[in-house]
């Protein structure tokens, strides 16, 4: 059996090809920089040796997935013979609401994704092009979503609820609903392969993302992001936790709607934002290196939110995360 798994970005689509259910890898492509003339397209066979990297014009997710689809085929790669002979595709999706979870998508699921597409503004609607694209290509292949909250649908309703009008959470669906889930259901499932059988775990999903989770019983009970990706521990150009009263205070200051407020958040916000170097802690960490105060503020910033979400989720270790602070000056 034949499964290929999809997951893209912002702007970028990656694809790995595998033949189950001994999980051997046949091939994988990736495409970067989607959307302009200099996209960049690479494609390996299984045992990550790797064929071909070229530049394209590549325009839409829906292009990057013809490209990388007909290379499995193509004399360059040769993972297959026909497409057909893929038996069914995954896709590592993000947010569906009501519909999180691992399920097949069906029209109901996509209708939730499009509805839905406000909190992952810039993931939903490439996932939702590369659905579309793989359902007119292969029709009859079974496409399913592995949507990131659905490891977080257990959460106590006690952790789950914002202190927010109660309309919003049983009407609206506003709710804490967490991401990372294929993360943390690895660390766990991956943990009791290798023998640890401590019921509890602190788990985080670290880079340019990041997020904490608290796994009891193999479950998770509570997580850092809430609603949206955006909260939660700082991240390279993720705000995090803000209170929310600060958006009305900084618009009548600066004279701005709350189009441009969130638009100054989601383009200068997060590391980035403190840093004034970049999202990237590679250059983040060389310019506090340096002697960059800011940068030095950032790596702190990051490592005290990674500590203070430890603590929280896990207040029994708190002594331990003391020392930790000392530690880092933190």
């Amino acid at each position: 059996m034949n499964i290929l798994v999809v997951n893209a970005g912002s702007t970028s689509l990656k694809c790995r090809l595998y033949s189950m259910p001994d999980e051997t890898e046949l091939a994988r492509g990736s495409v970067e920089r989607i959307g302009g003339t200099d996209a960049e397209l690479s494609y390996a066979h299984g045992g990550k040796q790797l064929l071909g990297k070229e530049r394209r014009e590549i325009r839409t997710h829906a292009d990057a997935a013809q490209t990388v689809t007909e290379l499995l085929c193509s004399h360059k790669m040769g993972a297959l013979k026909r497409l057909d002979e893929i038996d069914g595709i995954g896709f590592k999706t993000i947010q569906a609401g009501e519909k999180n979870g691992t399920v097949p998508l069906s029209g109901d699921v996509i209708e939730a994704m499009e509805r839905y597409a406000p909190l992952a503004p810039a993931h939903n609607p490439p996932y939702l092009a590369c659905i579309r694209f793989c359902k007119k290509l292969l029709p009859g292949t079974p496409l399913v979503g592995v949507f990131e909250p659905g490891f977080h649908t257990e959460i106590p309703e006690y952790a789950r609820i914002f202190g927010a009008p109660y309309d919003w959470y049983a009407d609206h669906g506003v709710a804490k609903y967490g991401y990372h889930g294929a993360t943390f259901r690895y660390v766990t499932t991956r943990l009791a392969a290798l023998g640890f059988t401590r019921k509890r775990i602190i788990a985080c999903h670290l880079g340019g993302s990041s997020s904490v989770c608290a796994i009891k019983d193999g479950r998770s009970i509570d997580v850092s992001m809430n609603f949206t990706p955006q909260s939660g521990l700082i991240q390279s150009g993720r705000t995090g936790d803000i209170d929310p009263f600060v958006l009305p205070f900084i618009m009548e200051r600066k004279g701005i709607g709350l189009d441009a407020a969130l638009k100054e958040l989601s383009s200068n916000g997060g590391l980035k934002g403190i840093s004034g170097v970049s999202a990237d802690m590679r250059d983040i960490q060389a310019a506090a290196a340096a002697g960059n105060r800011r940068a030095r503020l950032a790596i702190d910033k990051f490592v005290y939110d990674v500590v203070r979400y430890r603590v929280i989720l896990c207040p029994a270790r708190r002594r331990r995360c003391d020392r930790f602070f000392r530690r880092y000056r933190v």
